[in-house]
């Protein structure tokens, strides 16, 4: 599968990226940048540098009026729950060393977050493109392990959901590694009790996903209310009279602080929307388990 882009249609580099990751999760096989100038030597030096993000290709031809892009990756050789697996270990990598990080209270330990972030990206793209590449060649769809194309459709809104669990968590650890040590024992007593919960939550949904288990989905969306429940009464703020009661105390929960309440909704919200993902792929993974029940 060609395609071929032409750089006049696109009004910035960035558009042009975006589309040429586009074309590699469509399963394009060659991508053709081409140009009516004479030359495009300042685009294609900003464009060479995608072939890290996008694994298995390379850059094939380079000629004046154009750079052409060659995808080389087998589309057999990763099976679609290994991606998940693999997509899912970088995640809790992350938000391992991001709770370390603030129970250690040593933020550098959260530092390199953006590396594994970026794996999971690109491991996100392949997955796409393999369950795109699946949908057309049923040959491909049984060598990596989806069974028709209901279940391919299950694993692409899966592969949306861990991505966006990756950002979140990603962000995360990020907060943590700019925090400083301003947070007080009782903000980070109560961000790991809630991480706690939204980690159980993730790796039960990767489970329910992988094992087509209702039972254990289930346990995911009821985890919720939970979340959202401690959600809220760790960001709210306090009222003015637990302000005037607290203001002299040293541990006081209070924001009393607008970059300290900033940074404590930041991180909790960020955990919530996590949870918030984890949910969506337990639903996900329902849909998933139900056609065995099929007559």
């Amino acid at each position: 599968m060609k395609f071929n882009l032409k750089l006049e249609d696109f009004s910035d580099i960035r558009t042009l990226e975006d589309s040429i990751k586009a074309c590699y999760m469509q399963g394009a096989e060659t991508i053709e940048v081409t140009s009516e100038k004479e030359t495009m030597t300042e685009e294609k030096e900003l464009l060479r540098p995608l072939v890290l993000e996008l694994i298995g290709s390379e850059i094939y031809k380079d000629r004046p009026r154009l750079l052409s892009f060659r995808v080389l990756v087998d589309p057999t050789k990763f099976s679609i729950p290994n991606l998940i697996q693999r997509i899912y270990n970088l995640i809790e990598s992350v938000h391992e060393d991001a709770i370390t990080a603030l129970e250690n209270k040593n933020p550098a330990l959260a530092s390199g977050s953006g590396k594994r972030g970026d794996d999971a990206k690109r491991l996100y793209r392949l997955m796409i493109r393999e369950l795109k590449i699946s949908a057309i060649d049923s040959g491909v769809a049984e060598s990596i392990g989806v069974e028709g194309k209901g279940e391919d459709l299950v694993y692409t809104i899966a592969a949306r959901d861990l991505s966006r669990m990756a950002h979140h968590t990603v962000r995360f650890a990020e907060i943590i590694s700019e925090s400083g040590d301003g947070l007080s024992e009782e903000d980070i007593d109560e961000i790991m009790n809630i991480s706690e919960i939204v980690r159980e939550m993730e790796e039960k949904a990767v489970k329910a996903l992988l094992n087509k288990d209702i039972p254990l989905a289930r346990e995911v969306i009821d985890f919720m209310e939970k979340i959202k429940e401690l959600d809220e009464d760790y960001v709210k703020n306090p009222n003015l009279e637990q302000i005037d009661s607290q203001a002299c105390e040293i541990h006081t929960k209070g924001c009393l602080d607008p970059e300290m309440c900033d940074l404590r909704t930041s991180l909790s919200r960020n955990l919530r929307r996590i949870a918030g993902y984890s949910v969506a792929l337990a639903d996900n993974a329902i849909v998933g388990a139900v056609p065995k029940f099929r007559e």
